[in-house]
């Protein structure tokens, strides 16, 4: 795809800028809210962006929400033995930076809503808000589940999904707003139709192609409008930490030309950095990452200015840093447009390639099928076998008792320890309303998931927040019985059967719902030796595939589930000249020479 081939023509938007932006408000009882508003300052306004208010609890939440993260990374070390320094601690003024950004970028994001005339709809928040209160607990009021969450009432609920709700819709309106032209498609299907769309037309390709250049600009055009709005939006800063944070996050930190990055780039790389490799903050990281956003600058102006020397200009919609990346796309399409190379030198690349071009035996058709579901009364057994172990369970035997009978391979060899949780955690609502409801100290459950009965000690609680456990976890799986093997079976076998009497397409079992199987599979491709989709890779089972008639059904048969397939077009291996592939090897050519083109610009 077009990332891969001209790398240094792209930064990306930070990961954590990306996360933050699109977390919803979600039904389950989690969200973006983890604790109760302070009466006295929770409602205070630090800053008003297009009549958007910031509030300072809006800052505590995803201040406090990013500290938990840095802490359970720092957990997760310490468990690995890996003992940190107390001068690796990321600055508090890095993570303010960072989270003070990224809401007024949401919020500069939200102020062209009104030129998009965009409204989030009455009806849908409406029905949010039910779907929300069928989730309350029984025994839980709706105000003080919301408040529970930093909520005041149902009508900042309201607001708060309003505000979500039109966030999507701009976005969305943003990235639709880019205009692909046949033109730009037509180069693309050059550069790329004998990789992403071998042996399709430009006009098979196309909807594919729509949808990959789209992506491909999504944070170009995102990043470019909220920079667009950024450069004509007063900010109004009624506090002046939060001011003089601004400040020093929106100043440039390298510039070249006329163009910057701006320190609130370096922040969130500090923390994205942190976050994901698990290294320890430091000055050298700092320097190293400021360096590279240096090196990535100066690579982008030196491709703009090669791009501009060949004519070339970058689209409207997009201005700044992302001005030079759309120009770096454009010239690395100009490089592979203008490769020339003679035939000789293309033949000894045929010559030398060892039947690579030559057309390989595949096939194409259908997998359909499934793993054996436990039925009713094997989800049964598994809970009354979870029940008597619960029965004989206390915190001295727990961990011993999860190493033997625990089925969740992640926790069972540390005694089914998961450490410190919150609200945040991504588990399955569930798990986390019993951690919460339970009692320090107390072993609860067993509680059912889409993963089976969980029995769960709770070990410690936070004493400076009540929503953070110290939990560990067994996990008893319901298991298949030899019932509901049978029952797909002949479910399989039955469906075989009006294949075959063409009382069903298979188009239909693929597209209608009301055939609920696992594994609904079409593929164009397959080759020998190679794995079967939804089987994966199964000697035997592509040995048959290519050895039965086109249209003749197969049952097969895995360890824990059964399947029908079927072939319904072959191509045979077919050896072929070099005139017959003469373009498709310029084209490698082109690619490569224009790749490292790029890599010789500074």
């Amino acid at each position: 795809m077009a990332l891969r081939k001209f790398k240094k023509a792209m930064v990306p938007l930070s990961v954590l800028f990306i996360i933050a932006m699109l977390i919803p408000l979600l039904i389950g009882g989690r969200g973006l809210f983890s604790g109760k508003a302070e009466n006295n300052g929770g409602k205070k306004v630090i800053a008003e962006v297009n009549g958007y208010k910031i509030y300072n609890y809006d800052f505590e939440s995803q201040l406090q929400g990013m500290s938990q993260q840095i802490d359970q990374m720092k957990e997760m070390k310490a468990q690995q033995g890996i003992k940190e320094a107390s001068d690796t601690e990321i600055p508090q003024e890095v993570i303010k930076r960072a989270v003070l950004d990224n809401l007024i970028s949401r919020k500069l994001l939200l102020s062209g809503a009104k030129d998009l005339k965009i409204k989030a709809s009455e009806k849908d928040i409406n029905e949010q808000v039910d779907a929300i209160k069928k989730n309350v607990p029984k025994d839980e009021s709706f105000l003080s589940f919301l408040q529970s969450r930093g909520i005041a009432n149902e009508k900042e609920l309201k607001e708060k999904l309003k505000e979500e709700n039109e966030l999507k819709k701009v976005l969305n309106e943003i990235q639709k707003s880019y205009k692909i032209t046949d033109e730009e498609l037509k180069k693309y299907y050059s550069v790329y139709q004998y990789a992403e769309f071998q042996d399709q037309t430009f006009e098979e390709a196309k909807p594919a192609m729509e949808e990959l250049i789209r992506k491909e600009y999504s944070e170009l055009i995102i990043n470019s409008f909220i920079e667009k709005q950024r450069s004509k939006t007063k900010i109004d800063f009624k506090d002046d930490e939060m001011k003089k944070l601004y400040a020093e996050s929106d100043k440039a930190i390298v510039e070249k030309d006329g163009y910057k990055f701006r320190a609130g780039m370096l922040d969130t790389r500090v923390l994205t950095m942190v976050l994901t490799t698990g290294n320890p903050y430091s000055q050298g990281l700092v320097d190293q990452l400021k360096q590279g956003l240096q090196n990535d600058l100066n690579n982008l102006v030196a491709i703009g200015k090669e791009a501009k020397t060949k004519g070339l200009t970058p689209s409207a919609e997009f201005t700044g840093i992302d001005e030079l990346r759309d120009l770096g796309k454009k010239y690395f399409f100009y490089l592979v447009e203008s490769y020339k190379v003679s035939d000789q030198e293309l033949k000894k690349i045929y010559d030398a390639s060892n039947g690579r071009y030559d057309i390989k035996h595949s096939v194409g058709g259908y997998v359909v099928g499934g793993f054996y579901d436990p039925t009713e009364g094997d989800i049964e057994a598994a809970k009354k076998k979870a029940e008597e172990l619960a029965k004989t369970l206390t915190p001295e035997n727990f961990a011993e008792n999860a190493r033997k009978l625990s089925e969740d391979p992640g926790s069972k060899a540390n005694g089914g320890d998961l450490g410190w949780i919150d609200s945040n955690t991504n588990f399955v609502p569930e798990f986390l309303e019993a951690v919460k409801s339970g009692e320090k100290g107390k072993i609860v459950g067993p509680i059912q998931s889409e993963f089976g009965f969980h029995i769960i000690y709770i070990e410690d609680r936070d004493p400076q927040n009540p929503d953070r456990s110290k939990v560990s976890h067994i996990l008893i799986l319901p298991k298949a019985s030899a019932q509901a093997k049978t029952d797909l079976v002949a479910k399989l076998q039955s469906l075989k059967k009006d294949l075959e009497e063409n009382k069903v397409k298979w188009t239909d079992v693929i597209d209608q719902d009301k055939y609920k199987f696992v594994v609904k599979e079409v593929f164009k491709k397959v080759y020998e030796n190679s794995a079967i989709p939804g089987i994966g890779f199964s000697e035997d089972a592509n040995k048959k595939l290519f050895a039965a008639k086109l249209n003749e059904i197969l049952e097969y048969e895995v360890k824990d589930g059964y399947f029908l397939m079927v072939k319904n077009n072959e191509i045979q291996f077919k050896s072929r000249s070099f005139e017959e592939v003469k373009d498709r090897i310029r084209n490698e050519e082109a690619i490569k020479y224009a790749s490292e083109e790029l890599d010789k610009i500074k």
